[in-house]
């Protein structure tokens, strides 16, 4: 058995795993996905199979081959990749862990915490949506929701973490560090 090089060891207090699941994400990529492989598995059948030529202006054989091999294959990794996205957070009792699966792994000891508050934020209008958002010392990973626990880190650093139980990460965050929520504006 193998560790999760994301843990230090230390038991958790708090863990939460959230993934991409919203209904009307998951019926856009299923468009997406049904479409494209749709499209080109029809091309391909009617003209390497029927022998009549694929749309007003077809490619060759080689081409729609060459095409197909790309897009298909690209359509399938964007639409599984999104859905296998997760975001972690982990409450440690030397400080928070945190994993946005597969892009960011970041532990951030109880040190670097200057304040935290469990908040409602407006996902869109302040970060751009939901995944990992933000730029210089203002971040977000939020994956659904309006949600989360805003964290201010040494160099005047934010970073908000969302959250479906944004009032149980910060009451754990709150025993963990060993100190009341607060001095976030």
């Amino acid at each position: 058995m193998t560790s999760d090089p994301s843990s230090s060891g230390t038991e958790a207090s708090f863990e939460e795993t959230q993934r991409f699941r919203q209904w009307w994400l998951v019926a856009l990529l299923s468009l997406i996905f049904v479409g494209e492989v749709g499209v080109f598995g029809y091309g391909l059948y009617r003209q390497l199979v029927l022998g009549q030529p694929f749309g007003n202006h077809p490619m060759s054989n080689t081409g729609l081959i060459a095409v197909s091999a790309v897009v298909i294959p690209f359509t399938t990794l964007l639409v599984f990749g999104l859905l296998a996205m997760r975001l972690t957070v982990r409450v440690e009792v030397d400080g928070l862990s945190v994993r946005f699966w597969p892009f960011v792994r970041r532990r951030i000891p109880w040190s670097e915490v200057r304040g935290f508050r469990a908040v409602q934020y407006r996902p869109v209008r302040e970060y751009g949506g939901w995944g990992i958002r933000g730029m210089g010392k203002n971040k977000a990973y939020n994956v659904s929701g309006d949600r989360g626990v805003r964290l201010l880190l040494d160099g005047d650093k934010k970073l908000l973490l969302g959250s479906q139980r944004a009032e149980a990460l910060e009451a754990a965050i709150a025993k963990a560090a060993g100190r009341d929520p607060g001095g976030v504006d």
